[in-house]
Formats: structure tokens, C-alpha cells, sequence
């Protein structure tokens, strides 16, 4: 990514020289949440084969860390186990305190068709859906399944019918960098 923005800041800035047509830039992000590996399986800071001979442009930034926590001011043992969680070194007294906040009543505010649900995968996602509607039915609910198609109306021309290509320009000089259709 580093080197595909570095290529186009020195063409758009006609700098083929210098970093970042000498731009300067600045990255934003938790660097605790990217994923310690590709799908590939490579780490993430191991230069691609592809860009092998490229310079490792990450180490030309200055990390600038942010340390305190705005979002969770006063609940220290909140901050304690975000913070123990997202290295994976969540210790016996977190996971205790985690698993009391563990809903068993789920009537009222909390029941099945009225409290939302998070859950990590799609199989539990699709079985809960499945036990609401189920809900829904079995308390004589009608549950219609309508196939729709989105169109525009009252418009000058349909966007179906529009050909992309008049309307982006192929040139990457006037798209900002950015490909189309590739």
C-alpha cells in the first residue's frame, strides 16, 4: 500500500526522487488491530515477493502514540481488560469478570425479539434470525419473503443503462490514482 502511494505521489508531483513527492503523510490507526498475519499466511511486515526490491517505506514514518485513553476515563478495570484483551493476555480475574456480565434472564428489555445480538460468527448470526422469525410465527405472525428490485423513478435515464466509462475518466491522471474497473 506504502509503495503504491509513494509511486503516485512522485508522479502527481512530478518528484520521481523523493519519498512521497515530497508529501507529507500521515497514517492513522490502532496498530494493535491489524492482524498479525495475511490471509496468505505472511506476516504483515514482511514486504510482499512482489515488492521485494521496494524500500521498506514504513520505517520513514515517526510513530506518534497516543496514550491516553479518552473513551474509557474512570473505568479502570474496563481499561485493564480492553487493554489485556487486544494483546490476547486476558488473565483468569478478566475472563471472571467478563463472563459475569453474561445475560442468563433473557425476558423483558433483553428478550429474543427485542435485545441486539452480537455474536463472532454467520452460522450464529442465521440461527438466531431463525428463532425469532420462528418466534414470530409460532405467535401467529404472517412472515412474507418479497423479492424486489430496485429502479429509479421519475428519472431523465435509467442507471442500468448508463455506460461507466463516458462518465470516470480512464486516464489515472484525472481519477486521483484511483483504477477503474480493474
Amino acid at each position: 500500500m506504502l509503495c503504491m502511494m509513494d509511486a503516485r505521489l512522485r508522479q502527481i508531483k512530478n518528484c520521481e526522487n523523493e519519498f512521497f513527492g515530497r508529501v507529507n503523510v500521515l497514517l492513522f490507526g490502532d496498530l494493535l488491530q491489524l492482524p498479525p498475519i495475511k490471509r496468505s499466511g505472511a506476516p504483515v511486515f514482511k514486504q510482499p515477493e512482489h515488492l521485494q526490491p521496494a524500500t521498506h517505506l514504513w520505517r520513514l514514518f515517526t510513530l506518534c502514540e497516543l496514550t491516553e485513553n479518552m473513551r474509557q476515563q474512570g473505568d479502570h478495570t474496563f481499561i485493564d481488560i480492553l487493554n489485556a484483551l487486544r494483546v490476547g493476555e486476558l488473565t483468569t480475574q478478566h475472563f471472571s469478570i467478563l463472563m459475569g456480565k453474561l445475560l442468563q434472564d433473557t425476558s423483558d428489555e433483553f428478550a429474543i425479539d427485542k435485545a441486539l445480538r452480537v455474536y463472532p460468527t454467520n452460522q450464529q448470526v442465521n440461527d438466531h434470525n431463525s428463532a425469532v422469525l420462528n418466534l414470530y410465527r409460532n405467535n401467529g405472525a404472517r412472515i412474507y419473503k418479497i423479492k424486489a428490485q430496485d429502479q429509479l423513478v421519475h428519472a431523465t435515464r435509467n442507471a442500468d443503462n448508463v455506460d461507466i466509462a463516458t462518465i470516470i475518466p480512464a486516464d489515472i491522471n484525472k481519477t486521483g490514482g484511483f483504477t477503474i474497473g480493474t
